[in-house]
């Protein structure tokens, strides 16, 4: 069988990241906050921390899972990575689901 050619994959992807964010989007727009939705890829530990620099941001708000190790039982390790690399403040959510 022969990989699928990378404009398929990226396609996929795009709309991936489009159905995930949608509701979080329509949310926000319904409550009257202003936003911008950005998928990345790559590696999040590093990339969200990253990004928030580049985009001068005020602050990062990310869902916390906390499946990780006993360490992470309340804060997943990426968004503690992520607090941990941001120049910026970190506000964590809880998953919605």
């Amino acid at each position: 069988m022969t990989p699928p050619h990378d404009d398929i994959v990226q396609r996929w992807s795009d709309a991936q990241a489009d159905d995930a964010l949608a509701d979080a989007r329509r949310l926000m727009l319904d409550a009257g906050v202003a936003n911008e939705a950005h998928a990345l890829t790559g590696d999040p530990t590093t990339g969200i921390a990253q990004f928030a620099r580049l985009r001068d941001a005020d602050l990062i708000v990310m869902s916390a899972r906390g499946i990780g190790t006993l360490r992470h039982l309340v804060i997943g390790s990426v968004a503690l990575e992520t607090a941990h690399l941001s120049h910026v403040p970190v506000v964590f959510t809880p998953n919605a689901t």
